[in-house]
């Protein structure tokens, strides 16, 4: 029996590499996933290992791989069935700083969570920001100055890109401006050098 690892992707990533395990590879054996031939980057008597391209991740289910070995003694093995899963809807738990003052500028925002996915971006009351990606847990953004100018409560959620049914957005969490206290202002210093 052949196993592999990973047993499952998310759809629309790779390439992805995998190991087959098994028993009694021969030299020139092939791997298939359905019905592409996969390349063969090395190979033991029980181990395999091959990349699965972007290309065959591009919708969800069950697909078999197989390894093959060549003549005398053809034989192809039970197939494995590896499974193609759907983005996961992201969860927003936290963000930081949770609050700024009104007028505050390249506010740089902390977003942790879980599901979170290679080209998901942070959206500001809707609108995409450049984001930067650390990982399924954590995601960061500079806030757009704009964005926080006046007082009020800006709602930040994260759009996962979706597969056939669209962009998926997750939880959303309010990120609070409070209004410059009366009397204060906000002073951007350059720091220069004194000779």
């Amino acid at each position: 029996e052949t196993t592999v690892n990973p047993s499952s992707a998310i759809i629309n990533t790779g390439p992805l590499t995998i190991i087959l395990f098994g028993q009694n590879f021969a030299t020139g054996a092939t791997v298939s996933f359905g019905s592409t031939k996969l390349t063969i980057t090395n190979q033991t008597i029980t181990q395999i290992q091959t990349s699965i391209p972007a290309s065959l991740l591009t919708a969800t289910g069950t697909f078999p791989i197989t390894v093959s070995n060549p003549a005398p003694n053809a034989a192809t093995s039970i197939p494995f069935m590896f499974t193609v899963n759907p983005v996961p809807v992201a969860t927003i738990t936290s963000i930081n700083p949770t609050s700024v003052i009104a007028g505050a500028m390249a506010v740089n925002l902390q977003v942790t969570g879980q599901a979170f996915v290679s080209g998901a971006t942070i959206q500001l009351n809707g609108v995409a920001v450049t984001t930067n990606y650390f990982g399924s847990t954590s995601l960061s953004a500079v806030v757009p100055d704009a964005s926080v100018a006046a007082a009020g409560t800006v709602a930040v959620t994260v759009l996962s890109p979706g597969t056939g049914s669209g962009p998926i957005t997750s939880n959303s969490m309010s990120l609070t401006v409070n209004p410059l206290p009366v009397g204060d202002f906000i002073v951007n210093q350059v720091a220069n050098d004194i000779v």
